[in-house]
């Protein structure tokens, strides 16, 4: 028994660890039935994805985020993915299929320099980038530092050079 069981047996934890509320995160890859990346955009269905909980985009406008709310209990966790799931799999277009592994599927060239030109969504990078031109203009892009707040439902994002 390691040591971290043994304290949990000792003080009598284990029924405490299984009482809390947990969210499971699931990525996955939209890919055409071809093996190539999907080259199409971030279904409108699911409405914005700067304020959609669940469901949002990676890198590219192909890699879905699916985020379950806090459950408390696996079995509620899983069916909450699943319900999300089947309503990613519900829009995806005819010629569209899920990739079934965590890892990603090996792409050509052409669909990597696709992938990194795809991404419709909202970029703080881009924000941050015009906003510190008007402020600062661009020969002192990043000279000096600020940060930008953005206020949202989960909280403050700052956003701002690396130093």
């Amino acid at each position: 028994m390691s040591k971290l069981s043994q304290i949990i047996a000792e003080n009598e934890l284990s029924s405490l660890l299984t009482k809390n509320y947990m969210g499971l995160e699931l990525e996955e890859h939209r890919l055409l039935k071809d093996g190539r990346i999907s080259r199409y955009p971030y279904p409108a269905e699911f409405l914005s994805r700067r304020h959609n909980p669940y469901l949002k985009t990676d890198f590219a406008d192909n890699m879905l985020e699916i985020s379950g709310t806090p459950t408390l209990g696996t079995d509620a966790n899983l069916a909450n993915l699943a319900m999300l799931q089947q309503l990613v799999t519900d829009h995806l277009q005819a010629d569209e299929i899920i990739w079934p592994l965590s890892i990603a599927p090996a792409f050509s060239k052409d669909d990597l320099d696709f992938a990194g030109s795809f991404n419709t969504r909202f970029s703080y990078t881009t924000l941050f980038r015009s906003t510190a031109k008007i402020r600062h203009g661009s020969r002192n892009l990043y000279r000096r530092p600020y940060q930008l707040q953005h206020q949202s439902n989960v909280g403050a994002i700052t956003v701002g050079p690396r130093f």
